[in-house]
């Protein structure tokens, strides 16, 4: 294990605190690792604790009443206690660690399985499908012959972009010919992979972050003597979490894999699929993502696998004065940047996958405008289960 550490304060001509630099970092080196190839080195832990923050003076200005004389004077501070900004309260919490590396261990085993069609969930749905195609086909007949006749109405109604029936052309583009297009490209695509072979040895990787910002308004720490509550301090943080999975893998079994591409291997993920609106579930909860990543790893060997989460932060603080007219001075307002500091810490190491410790995680990313459009569209093809609300 090797260690390195430092930290320096740094001071101005008149000894008022301007700044503290500091980094501790370890790591394991592994030895004569200059003749080993890349992909045989180790995973070894590292962990590295960057620090950076300046103190910057604000320049107040004093009147004395009596004869008008001028007096100016630098504000700092002699002490660095104010970088103490992981302490900073008023920001929400952020999401675990655990639950950041948890969604991007299954977004990785999603890349790892490499799921191209369904086909048992095709071979269920299939009379869905010849009845979307025959259905599409006999509108779009409708409309040319409505077009031919100069019906505009006609044509609207056939193809759906009526405003009573917009919502439909929607859903059937939707989640009807969109997943179909994707399983006709993911056939495709399997078909070629099977004549260019699919690499032996392959890595993924995927990165989950949860970004946190926030801003507070506060006392200020530069009392004035004569008056405590005047000065304020706006307090602003902007801090990131982020976790990131790699794999390195090998392929074991190429006739299990190709099964689990087509989705043969994973009856759960079957069910799921067949489950009336259970991608509105998956909107919120993946339950879907989950199942797949459970037999991801069929006919593949995982030779190793890293993990590695960091913390970012930045933060400052502008401190105001609006200005006070006393019996001897007269202050003037000011205001300033009074302190930022910049904060990085990056661990690595290595990690377990067992498909079967992960859970379905929860979304709480905010509903993207086409999940909004499609839950709309949803509320008013089943209108009638909401009573006399109108969609």
């Amino acid at each position: 294990m090797v260690t390195e550490a430092w930290s320096n304060n740094y001071y101005n001509s008149s000894s008022q605190f301007i700044g503290r630099n500091s980094r501790n970092r370890t790591w394991v080196r592994t030895p004569d690792f200059k003749t080993l190839a890349r992909g045989n080195l180790p995973i070894n832990p590292y962990t590295d604790d960057i620090f950076n923050g300046v103190s910057n003076p604000i320049v107040k200005i004093l009147i004395r009443h009596s004869d008008g004389l001028v007096i100016e004077q630098g504000l700092s501070f002699g002490t660095d206690a104010f970088f103490d900004f992981d302490s900073m309260d008023f920001l929400p919490d952020h999401r675990s660690f655990t639950s950041l590396e948890n969604e991007a261990m299954l977004k990785a085993l999603a890349k790892v399985s490499d799921a191209k069609s369904n086909l048992a969930v095709m071979f269920a749905e299939k009379a869905k499908t010849s009845s979307l195609i025959l259905d599409s086909a006999t509108r779009i007949f409708n409309a040319m012959r409505s077009f031919r006749k100069g019906n505009l109405k006609g044509i609207a109604e056939n193809l759906n972009i009526s405003p009573s029936k917009l919502h439909k052309s929607w859903l059937e583009y939707k989640y009807g010919w969109m997943p179909l297009l994707m399983d006709v490209k993911g056939s495709a695509e399997f078909l070629a992979q099977q004549n260019l072979g699919r690499p032996p040895r392959f890595t993924v990787s995927s990165t989950v972050k949860d970004p946190i910002s926030g801003t507070i308004t506060g006392p200020g720490n530069n009392r004035m003597s004569f008056d405590s509550n005047m000065e304020t301090a706006t307090y602003s943080s902007d801090r990131v979490k982020s976790v990131r999975v790699k794999l390195w893998l090998e392929i074991s079994n190429p006739q299990l894999t190709q099964l689990q591409q087509l989705g043969l291997t994973n009856p759960a993920l079957v069910a799921w699929e067949l489950i009336p609106f259970s991608f509105v579930f998956d909107w919120f909860i993946s339950v879907g993502s989950y199942l797949q990543g459970i037999t991801a790893l069929n006919g593949v060997t995982v030779r190793k696998a890293m993990t590695s989460w960091s913390f970012y932060a930045n933060s400052s603080c502008v401190e105001s004065f609006p200005g006070y007219n006393g019996s001897y001075h007269l202050y003037l307002p000011w205001s300033g940047l009074l302190r930022e500091c910049k904060h990085r810490i990056y661990s690595r190491g290595t990690i377990t996958v067992n498909p079967l410790s992960l859970h379905p995680p929860v979304d709480f990313s905010l509903p993207s405008g086409q999940r909004l459009i499609s839950a709309l569209a949803l509320m008013r093809a089943n209108s009638r289960s909401f009573g006399n609300t109108r969609i």
